[in-house]
């Protein structure tokens, strides 16, 4: 059994742009392998002052932000949980792209999308509709955005070609990782489009060749944070943030970092510490948190003894 569960981390690993260029010249040399490590995984900062993530394989769990209160809800890997806005409720996708509601005490689960390959799934701000993205194209539309009405059960399409969605806060765009085609060429980075799919555009632009991933609104809707690649050989990448207009990057973190979540008053932002150049550094694979200026990084959690 923890054979197949190490397989089944590398094969994840590896499919989640976390492959990592020793050789420092674009190419994975052979042989590498990411290292075997858990990890925390995709941390959301929601109502009630609550915190739910992933550890690895042994299931969703739930901190306050000082550290205490650490409990384990339900035995199973989900994949970046994110909550619904009354706090009772989070919606997360399983290993194979369904999409599923998990109650916060964890007696309830109950599955929404049938078919798989529908990834990150996030509550609208009025929790009525589910954003999340998808590799396949269907009779609904391309690859890309959609949103799924919780009441009518109806899924739209939304913006082809981007993935991992955020709402902003009022609910009117979608901020998510992808490519605009733009004078005739296509413009990789942080994008931002209505939930018409109208006026999209790149607001922050990837220029490490992809692996960009996470990123969300402040609640106040005035930046946006997201976790972005080294160049090849350097390891995962780390967290930055960036005004919601593009202007003023500012990298947050130095030690690697992945998945960030603000708090509710835009103070704080929650996120893994991980680095595949450096995976045996204090706390890899651990909460941290942070002020919103990456000052101040605390460790929440104590799975790894390192």
């Amino acid at each position: 059994m923890k054979y197949w569960l190490s397989l089944l981390l590398v094969i994840l690993l590896t499919s989640c742009d976390l492959w990592n260029d020793t050789t420092g010249n674009g190419e994975v040399p052979d042989g590498w392998e990411p290292p075997l490590i858990r990890t925390t995984v995709g941390a959301d900062w929601g109502p009630h002052n609550w915190i739910v993530f992933t550890y690895s394989d042994t299931g969703l769990f739930l901190i306050k932000p000082d550290g205490s209160d650490l409990r384990l809800i339900y035995e199973c890997w989900f994949e970046e949980p994110k909550w619904h806005p009354d706090g009772k409720w989070i919606v997360a996708n399983d290993l194979i792209g369904r999409i599923w509601l998990i109650s916060v005490d964890g007696d309830s689960v109950i599955k929404i999308t049938q078919g798989g390959h529908k990834w990150c799934p996030t509550f609208s701000p009025d929790g009525s509709q589910i954003a999340f993205s998808t590799p396949d194209s269907d009779a609904v539309g391309p690859r890309g955005l959609r949103i799924l009405d919780l009441q009518s059960g109806i899924e739209r399409f939304v913006f082809p070609r981007c993935y991992d969605p955020a709402w902003s806060p009022h609910g009117n765009k979608l901020v998510s990782v992808g490519w605009v085609l733009q004078s005739n060429q296509w413009i990789g980075g942080i994008v931002v489009v209505d939930t018409s799919g109208e006026n999209a555009h790149v607001v922050h632009q990837d220029d490490m060749g992809g692996g960009m991933e996470s990123p969300s609104f402040s609640p106040d809707g005035l930046k946006i944070v997201f976790r972005k690649p080294y160049t090849w050989g350097a390891g995962v990448g780390q967290i930055w943030v960036v005004n919601a207009d593009g202007s003023d990057p500012m990298k947050l973190t130095t030690r690697g970092g992945r998945w960030p979540s603000w708090s509710s008053d835009d103070s704080k932002i929650v996120y893994t510490r991980y680095s595949l150049s450096d995976p045996d550094q204090e706390g890899s694979g651990d909460l941290y948190i942070m002020n919103s200026d990456g000052s101040a990084k605390t460790r929440l959690t104590f799975f790894n003894q390192n």
